[in-house]
């Protein structure tokens, strides 16, 4: 399994060999994505990923955090977790189910909608193939959802679970940006 850095510098290389041979959809799809590091705006960002998503259908990773935003922005009501379960199954399918990042994904978008049995089910096959290095945060997001919570960031001290919030809603599974 690679980690994210790992598979966006393999993004970026591929985006640039395909450049190489005049197909500049990769390239252009990765600068948007990356673009969504830089704004705080939600709408400006979302139409980032949607642009990107579009602009290169086989980077999944726009499409992934997407879903990821609709289901864990901090603000409710620009939270769609029906649109969320949409996207990330689409993303799973895409990737044939592989990739522990996308499952936690649909996982937290099923919690989303209050769809605890399927949040549980996609959390537990996340745990089943990710890397050691990140099992115990995949555990906290069950723990979760097993106490039918919805996602919130993963905490030192997980008997405080109760005053988490969901501040990550950009997720490549990194804890750099804040939407509002």
């Amino acid at each position: 399994q690679l980690n994210p850095d790992v598979q966006i510098g393999f993004w970026s290389e591929l985006a640039e060999s395909k450049s190489r041979n005049g197909d500049e959809s990769l390239k252009n799809a990765l600068s948007m994505y990356n673009e969504t590091d830089q704004t705080e705006d939600w709408e400006a960002a979302r139409t980032l990923l949607e642009e990107a998503a579009k602009t290169a259908p086989s980077f999944l990773w726009a499409l992934n955090n997407l879903a990821w935003a609709l289901a864990t922005n901090p603000d409710d009501d620009l939270r769609d977790g029906v649109k969320a379960v949409e996207l990330a199954t689409q993303v799973c399918g895409q990737d044939g189910w592989h990739y522990p990042s996308f499952l936690d994904t649909l996982a937290a978008s099923h919690a989303e909608t209050g769809n605890f049995d399927a949040a549980v089910k996609f959390s537990q096959a996340t745990i089943n193939i990710a890397s050691p290095d990140d099992v115990e945060e995949f555990q906290q997001n069950l723990e979760r959802y097993l106490n039918g919570k919805k996602w919130s960031p993963p905490s030192n001290d997980e008997s405080d679970l109760d005053d988490l919030d969901n501040s990550n809603p950009q997720r490549l599974h990194d804890e750099s940006n804040e939407w509002e």
